[in-house]
């Protein structure tokens, strides 16, 4: 059986108004589900969860929903989406409902350049508007990982139109030297391995 050494996650979405499918619904409580489900499987398995992105629907949140998130997620490794960003504006990061929750000690932000140790794994941050660069230093038994929040997608798995640079093969050189990438915005699940990456 594979050994889980992380939660992956990307586009949580978190928002004070419930999406038209949602109406009449106890949104928070269902939100409340949701971080649950996360929780849990990372105290099963005593692992780290890294989030790949749009934490928050909007950058303007109700203190409720930040209360919320606060008493009920687990700590995240993360980078910002878009949706986190004043104007989709990392200048402007310090000015959202995200950088609470980094000021607050929930979530650990990975910064370009600048990769987080947990265990084995060795996790590298390209959050929204930064792009994928290849990892030339590796080391014996580590697991590197790139967490990017960009379009990504594979036959089946996008929107149509969607830009053929977004195409998950296009990534080939930007993934090198990295053991897993995982990659937030496209809200539609797949897997795919390129030489010696998933």
């Amino acid at each position: 059986m594979p050994q889980v050494v992380a939660i992956l996650c990307s586009d949580l979405h978190f928002s004070d108004k419930a999406p038209s499918s949602r109406d009449g619904c106890d949104w928070y409580h269902l939100q409340e589900q949701v971080i649950g489900e996360i929780r849990d499987l990372s105290l099963k398995y005593g692992v780290p969860v890294i989030c790949a992105g749009d934490v928050f629907h909007t950058t303007d949140c109700s203190p409720r929903l930040i209360n919320m998130v606060l008493r009920c997620m687990p700590n995240l490794i993360a980078i910002p989406g878009q949706h986190d960003l004043p104007l989709h504006r990392y200048d402007q990061i310090t000015e959202s409902a995200y950088w609470t929750l980094v000021l607050c000690g929930k979530i650990r932000n990975l910064e370009v350049g600048k990769p987080i140790r947990e265990g084995m794994l060795r996790i590298w941050g390209f959050p929204w508007g930064s792009e994928l660069v290849p990892n030339r230093g590796g080391a014996p038994g580590i697991i590197d990982v790139a967490v990017i929040h960009r379009y990504v997608w594979i036959e089946g798995c996008g929107y149509i139109g969607a830009s053929e640079s977004g195409k998950v093969y296009n990534f080939d050189r930007g993934s090198r030297g990295y053991k897993v990438v995982v990659s937030g915005d496209n809200h539609k699940h797949f897997s795919y391995r390129m030489e010696g990456c998933t």
